[in-house]
């Protein structure tokens, strides 16, 4: 599925990618060929982190009725990080816990898929000004690709921030 993506790679349906002191157009570049690999396995990488095996089991219940049960990964996957709440949590406690921890006034949920360099001063003051007006929100970042530092000045123990 990801590979087609990587057609526009191929020098010979890409004109501007064909090298002219090349025998044919049927071979790559060393650059190309060095892009091509970096650009595959950097696909095969990411898909194989964001995929956990899982196995299902079928057993017999009181009734005679087969039912599958789903293992639980072993790796406890980290949620996030908040003062005095475990971060090892399953997704659901943790949310729950992070709820019942601070009087929330306001709950707001924010996803940020974008590469960590375009999270700036906008964004920062965007959540600053949400803070000021609506000082007891709870706010839930979710992302795979900031970092909680990103946060810092934002979560202080012994705070209301």
């Amino acid at each position: 599925m990801l590979r087609s993506n990587l057609e526009f790679l191929n020098p010979r349906n890409h004109p501007l990618l064909q090298d002219p002191d090349s025998p044919g157009l049927t071979s790559l570049t060393r650059g190309d060929r060095m892009v091509q690999r970096m650009l595959i396995s950097e696909i095969e990488k990411d898909s194989s982190k964001n995929f956990a095996r899982q196995s299902l089991k079928s057993s017999d219940n009181e009734h005679g009725i087969g039912a599958i049960l789903k293992e639980e990964p072993e790796e406890v996957r980290r949620w996030g990080h908040f003062p005095g709440i475990d971060p090892h949590l399953g997704f659901s406690e943790f949310m729950e816990r992070f709820f019942e921890h601070g009087k929330c006034s306001m709950r707001v949920f924010m996803v940020w898929n974008s590469p960590q360099w375009a999270y700036g001063v906008r964004h920062q003051r965007g959540l600053e000004s949400l803070l000021l007006q609506h000082p007891d929100a709870c706010v839930v970042m979710l992302s795979e690709t900031l970092e909680l530092e990103a946060f810092h000045e934002f979560v202080k123990e012994g705070s209301d921030n």
